[in-house]
């Protein structure tokens, strides 16, 4: 499965993209894009993983998985918390403007 198949698949299955077979076929989205925030978006490909503490891994991203008596945990949490806010406050089509 290559990896747009698994986006596209992804965002399908969480209601965001329909399929449509047939010459004039293929995926659109369910929502006009005002009504989709990006944190969805997100979290329809990636689920719901941390993206500020992530590391790459063999060309993927993987998450760092800083314990929680680790120096800046604290500090990464509330950035974490203050990123996924602001996605939820902001929707596709503003990133298309």
């Amino acid at each position: 499965e290559t990896q747009v198949r698994r986006i596209l698949g992804a965002l399908a299955k969480a209601g965001l993209l329909e399929a449509a077979k047939g010459r004039d076929g293929g995926y659109r989205l369910a929502n006009p894009p005002e009504k989709i925030s990006l944190a969805t978006l997100i979290k329809a490909i990636e689920g719901e993983a941390e993206l500020i503490l992530l590391r790459p891994v063999r060309g993927r991203v993987k998450p760092l998985a800083l314990e929680k008596s680790e120096p800046g945990y604290a500090f990464w949490m509330q950035v974490e918390k203050a990123f996924w806010k602001e996605l939820e406050g902001k929707t596709l089509a503003e990133v298309f403007k």
